[in-house]
């Protein structure tokens, strides 16, 4: 039994007294999919997560990138709140080649990931620390956080199907 289905073995066991965060997020997919409420689901594909350090510079896609030196992005500051109203950042956030970066490698998960539809791709800081590129596709952030528990299920929902039999 890998690591994955023991959590998950546990969490059916102990889910009244703590909810694991991954597999709420799992189960909240499953319910919307079963339902018929895709479209809910697929609306959470991209959150610009702005986050605005003690300057001002405001810093998209992900909280981890604030402060971080690159000159290539411009330390990744798509501008900032003392003098531009967050709207106006956020409206401009296209025009960012790290923000255009990370929308290539989203395009491509979509296009090469099997698990695509439940995981909507990698983190930006993922992608950016773990691979050095915002346009990489997968992450060991993905592969351990949403791949990982999806096989998991499959997994255990094959053993259980079995053990019915």
């Amino acid at each position: 039994m890998t690591e994955d289905s023991r959590t998950m073995t546990w969490s059916r066991a102990h889910g009244d007294r703590l909810q694991v965060r991954e597999l709420e997020r799992l189960a909240e997919y499953l319910h919307l999919i079963r339902t018929g409420q895709r479209t809910a689901w697929e609306e959470r594909r991209l959150d610009p997560i702005p986050t605005v350090s003690v300057t001002g510079d405001v810093v998209l896609l992900s909280p981890e990138l604030a402060d971080t030196t690159d000159p290539a992005h411009d330390d990744f500051r798509a501008g900032n709140i003392l003098h531009q109203p967050l709207a106006e950042i956020l409206g401009g956030a296209s025009r960012l080649r790290y923000v255009r970066d990370f929308l290539t490698g989203l395009d491509r998960c979509e296009t090469e990931c099997a698990f695509f539809d439940f995981c909507r791709g990698a983190q930006a800081a993922n992608r950016y620390f773990e691979n050095g590129s915002l346009h990489s596709t997968e992450t060991n952030y993905c592969r351990v956080s949403r791949q990982a528990l999806v096989t998991a299920l499959t997994t255990l929902a094959a053993q259980e199907k079995g053990q019915a039999a």
